[in-house]
């Protein structure tokens, strides 16, 4: 049996999204320049910081797979977004 998927987690708790944002700036920290743009490190893979969709899925995924739990999906991904948007100036 399917379940409806709940939209409460879609939108971004502002408490959580700070905790989501001080956790990447202490864990995801292997950054690289080259002459295409900025990478960063994850999963032991780099990824450009302008393919935004892709590192935020990336990054994501990487963070529900070391933390075993019920994570609050709205609230992670805006602090990635966010976290992403600080370095792709």
């Amino acid at each position: 049996m399917k379940f409806l998927e709940s939209f409460s987690d879609k939108f971004p708790i502002d408490l959580q999204v700070k905790m989501w944002k001080d956790y990447l700036i202490k864990n995801y920290t292997n950054f690289s320049d080259t002459e295409f743009g900025k990478m960063v490190a994850v999963d032991d893979k780099s990824y450009f910081l302008k393919d935004k969709s892709q590192l935020t899925d990336k990054i994501y995924l990487d963070i529900k797979e070391k933390i075993k739990g019920k994570l609050h999906e709205g609230s992670l991904r805006k602090a990635i977004k966010n976290w992403i948007d600080e370095f792709n100036i």
